[in-house]
């Protein structure tokens, strides 16, 4: 939620809407149509905790099958794993709270990169928002410089 307020604070327009899978996606307005890409691109946040690897193990562990539920509506699209204040390297040395092995964590998030084709993105909390706005600013630069979207 700290995304969302910090955001609307920067001047740049928010809403809230329940999505399918993912906590964020970016949509837009070109001439009168609304357009949203929340079957393209979203964005799902790990945070709570000292890390978000502390919520990503609970995800992997205790809550398992939802969260590859999730992880299967979300495979059509570009689906970006925000972990907060987390690092491979605390992965590693087992620097979170959970009882998971190392081992285990590392094999789990292998095999939903592979599975599922997410993209794991470590991010210091404090620029969390503005990586988010980043991530969707130039998605959407892109697609219109390809012209995905008729501009007329």
């Amino acid at each position: 939620m700290h995304i969302v307020k910090e955001l609307a604070l920067k001047g740049y327009n928010v809403s809230k809407k329940k999505l399918d899978y993912g906590d964020y996606t970016v949509g837009f307005k070109l001439g009168d149509e609304k357009i949203c890409l929340e079957s393209e691109i979203v964005v799902e946040r790990k945070g709570s905790g000292n890390t978000g690897l502390d919520e990503l193990a609970i995800n992997i562990t205790k809550y398992r099958k939802r969260f590859e539920k999730q992880l299967d509506r979300g495979k059509k699209s570009s689906f970006y794993l925000m972990i907060e204040n987390g690092s491979w390297s605390s992965i590693f040395n087992e620097n979170y709270k959970s009882n998971i092995t190392y081992k285990s964590y590392i094999a789990s998030l292998m095999t939903y990169f592979t599975r599922y084709g997410i993209r794991a993105c470590m991010v210091d909390r404090e620029c969390s928002a503005e990586w988010v706005y980043n991530l969707f600013y130039y998605y959407v630069r892109e697609k219109l410089k390809r012209g995905d979207y008729d501009c007329n």
